[in-house]
C-alpha cells in the first residue's frame, strides 16, 4: 500500500478523533442547537437558512432556520452587506437566547443562494483533477507507461 495514501488515512483519523473530543470548545451547528441551553448568554457561531425578514427602525428581525430549529435573529442594519431574501443564507457571530427563540447578531455575513450552490460547484471542478492524478499514479505503479 503507497506510504501517502496510509499517511493520508492517519492524519484523517487523527482529526476525526480530535473533533470529537473537542466538540464543546469548537461545536457545530447541529451541535449548538441540540445543546442550546449551555450557550445560553454565550458567543455562538452559526449559519442560517433565511425564513423571512422584518426592518424595524435601524434593525433588521430575520426569521431563520438552523439544523431543524426555527428562530429569529436581530441584527443591527449597519452589521448587514446585503439585505438577504428568503432562501440566503447568513453566517452571524452572536450571542445565545436560544431558549427565548432568538440570537442578537454581533457580526452578520449574508450569502446569497447561488453563491452558496456555487461553493459546492466549483469544489465539483476538483473531482475529475484528483481522479486523473490518482489514476495516472496507480497506472505508473503497475508498471504501464
Amino acid at each position: 500500500m503507497n506510504k501517502n495514501l496510509v499517511l493520508l488515512l492517519c492524519i484523517l483519523i487523527t482529526l476525526s478523533i480530535y473533533s470529537a473530543a473537542n466538540i464543546e470548545k469548537h461545536p457545530n451547528d447541529a451541535y449548538i442547537i441540540k445543546n442550546y441551553n449551555k450557550y445560553e448568554e454565550k458567543q455562538i457561531f452559526l449559519r442560517a437558512t433565511v425564513l423571512d425578514v422584518q426592518k424595524n427602525y435601524e434593525e433588521f428581525t430575520i426569521d431563520a432556520n438552523t439544523a431543524g430549529m426555527a428562530y429569529r435573529i436581530y441584527v443591527k442594519d449597519i452589521l448587514l452587506d446585503y439585505v438577504p431574501k428568503k432562501g440566503d443564507f447568513v453566517d452571524i457571530r452572536a450571542i445565545s437566547h436560544l431558549d427565548k427563540g432568538y440570537v442578537v447578531a454581533l457580526e452578520a455575513h449574508v450569502r446569497t443562494g447561488l453563491e452558496h450552490k456555487l461553493l459546492f460547484l466549483r469544489s465539483l471542478a476538483a473531482i475529475p483533477v484528483v481522479l486523473f492524478l490518482l489514476w495516472r499514479e496507480h497506472h505508473q505503479l503497475a508498471g504501464g507507461s
